[in-house]
This record gives C-alpha cells, sequence and structure tokens, in this order.
C-alpha cells in the first residue's frame, strides 16, 4: 500500500518515513480543538464525517502495525511477539469517535485557505462552515517500546456557506483559481530562496549544517 524506508535514529526516536509522499485530503471535517504545544506546534484534532476517509484512515493504521510487525527482527534486536507489538501501539485515527490527530507546524508552511493565520484558524475554529484538511504522512515513529504515525498539515480550507459571497459558477472559478495560482507563486518563491541558502552552505562545504538541513528542507519541498 504505502511503501516505507528502513529506520533512522533522531534524537530519542526513531522514524520510518514513506519512500513518496503520501498526501491525503479530508472533506467536511469538523476542528475539535487545536492544541498550541510551542511557539511553532500545534496540535489539531479533528473529527472524520465522511465515511471513505474513515476507512482510508483505518486501512492506514492497520497497514502501518504490519510494516512495524513485518520489520521489527530487521530493525530491532528484541523478542517482541505479535501481540505485544500490537498492544505498544498507539492509535493516531481514534474509530471509536471517528478522531485524528494532526501535527500543524509553522516551519512547513502550511496554507490557511480562508483564515488570515493560525490565529484566525483557533478563534474560528469552531465556525460552522464547510472545512477541508489536507495532510501529509510524515512516517512511522518508534519511541520508548510504542509506535504511532503522524500527520502533518499542509492545507485547511474554509469553504463559506453564505452563497451570496459567490453570484455564479463563474466567479466561484475565478476565486477557485486565483487562489491556486497565489499558492504556485508562494510555492515558487519558496522553493527559490531554499535554494539559495543551500547554495550557501554547499559554498561553504559545512558538512554540518548540510546534515541538519537536508530532512528539513526535504520535507518542505
Amino acid at each position: 500500500m504505502i511503501p516505507f524506508n528502513a529506520i533512522i535514529k533522531r534524537n530519542d526516536f526513531y522514524i520510518s518515513t514513506p519512500i513518496d509522499d503520501y498526501v491525503l485530503t479530508l472533506t467536511n471535517i469538523d476542528i475539535i480543538n487545536i492544541i498550541q504545544n510551542s511557539a511553532k506546534k500545534y496540535v489539531i484534532i479533528v473529527k472524520i464525517n465522511e465515511n471513505n476517509d474513515k476507512k482510508i484512515l483505518s486501512k492506514i493504521e492497520r497497514f502501518s502495525q504490519d510494516v512495524v510487525i513485518n520489520n521489527n527482527n530487521k530493525w530491532f534486536k528484541n523478542n517482541l511477539e505479535y501481540q505485544d507489538i500490537i498492544d505498544n501501539y498507539l492509535p493516531c485515527f481514534n474509530e471509536q469517535n471517528n478522531t485524528l490527530e494532526i501535527v500543524l507546524h509553522k516551519d512547513y508552511f502550511p496554507t490557511l485557505d480562508g483564515y488570515v493565520n493560525i490565529e484566525d484558524l483557533i478563534k474560528n475554529q469552531k465556525t460552522n462552515c464547510l472545512k477541508n484538511i489536507t495532510v501529509k504522512l510524515i512516517g512511522i515513529y518508534i519511541k520508548n517500546n510504542s509506535f504511532y504515525i503522524r500527520w502533518l498539515v499542509r492545507n485547511v480550507e474554509k469553504i463559506e456557506n453564505d452563497t451570496n459571497e459567490l453570484e455564479n459558477i463563474d466567479e466561484l472559478f475565478d476565486t477557485k483559481y486565483e487562489r491556486l495560482v497565489g499558492k504556485i507563486d508562494d510555492k515558487i518563491k519558496f522553493l527559490k530562496n531554499t535554494k539559495l541558502d543551500l547554495k550557501k552552505i554547499y559554498d561553504s562545504k559545512d558538512f554540518e549544517a548540510l546534515l541538519k538541513s537536508f530532512y528539513l528542507i526535504l520535507d518542505k519541498i
């Protein structure tokens, strides 16, 4: 389903990332809560309402368990049995109440369509309107004998229910087009600046700086 890389160690945890980016758009979600963990990091708890999204998330949870089960002896030297691994799994998607925990980090430049900034999103998180959220699978984390997957916010989109704002389908089409063009222009600008920063690191021959920047830049592009 989703091919994963071999695990690598980062600080106090291990992580196995998808070989290719896995991005999922969840439609018609409800924001339950937004918790700020640090100056730049938030956890958004959303309720999943669409049955197809529920099925996909459940399938990914089970597949992630299978990845660890099938690779445990290859990755680690331990005597964990099948049930031990299952018992140590911490689900990101709660199938009982259909909620999903998602990380939002300012350093990864999430786009907030319909919101001024993250503070506006927090203030208006309960607004009665259609919300879609696009997320990227970060990977499988293994820490303190427990393992879990994490999702990263790529985009939050608010769609107003007030039809008076859009007089006809042509205006809606133009609005969506202009939004996409703006996002593409912002991405191009970011990539150009990132390329310049990377060239500076290369010219300095600072291997440690390149090593620190490698995965951060890779995730952002």
